[in-house]
């Protein structure tokens, strides 16, 4: 009678383990989706980042991206030049498709550095130009 009731004990926790197991590996998952603008044209090259972590991808030509074993209550932080960046939780979805608005923010100065492009005789100079006007041609030394 003991075999039996060895056996069945340990035929309970085999089984226990291996339905835990469906639910840690059930805890990732792959995330696929796109990103695109208001006007319905993709984001090519958004960043897309797990929320606290360095894992992410960009997106392609079509505005698509993949995100394998993302955590199923994680949150995708979307980013891209010119557009406000967007925090979308992933509720155990597997697609999730994104419209990015745009950023009001324009740029007014730029700064252009260039390392090692201008040569002397004797030396190498780095030199750093400050763009007054964009539409001007106008450089300035600093």
């Amino acid at each position: 009678m003991d075999v039996y009731k060895k056996s069945g004990r340990l035929l309970v926790t085999m089984l226990a383990l291996v339905l835990s197991m469906g639910t840690i590996w059930a805890q990732n998952l792959n995330v696929t989706g796109k990103v695109t603008d208001l006007n319905g044209d993709p984001i090519i090259g958004a960043y897309v980042l797990i929320q606290g972590t360095n894992t992410g991808t960009s997106t392609d030509i079509d505005g698509a991206y993949s995100i394998p074993s993302a955590p199923a209550n994680g949150t995708l932080v979307f980013s891209s030049i010119g557009y406000k960046e967007t925090l979308v939780v992933i509720n155990n979805r597997s697609v999730i498709d994104v419209v990015m608005e745009e950023d009001a923010f324009l740029l007014e100065e730029m700064v252009v550095t260039a390392f090692g492009i201008i040569r002397c005789r004797r030396s190498c100079f780095n030199r750093t130009y400050e763009i007054q006007n964009s539409q001007s041609d106008f450089f300035s030394f600093r």
